[in-house]
């Protein structure tokens, strides 16, 4: 027969479970929200490379245009 002593007993040692669970639950999270951080650091700078390639890769359509026009200006100044 159950007395009202074990259900006590079995209760206690599901609550201490239910903590050890919960426990191991919240710190999955926060181990989770921390690798998130990391990643998001991560792709922020990836970012800011790719931003950088892109404007250097843009200057350098600039002077290549801009060399090209003063190539075709002397040019066509010397062959006329």
């Amino acid at each position: 027969m159950t007395t009202h002593t074990d259900l006590s007993r079995d209760m206690g040692r599901v609550e201490a479970s239910l903590e050890a669970l919960e426990k191991v639950v919240t710190q999955g999270f926060q181990d989770i929200k921390d690798e998130l951080r990391v990643i998001k650091a991560d792709v922020e700078a990836l970012k800011m490379t790719e931003s950088q390639r892109k404007g250097v890769f843009q200057a350098g359509h600039w002077v290549i245009g801009i060399i090209s026009a003063v190539a075709v200006f002397i040019a066509d100044h010397f062959w006329k």
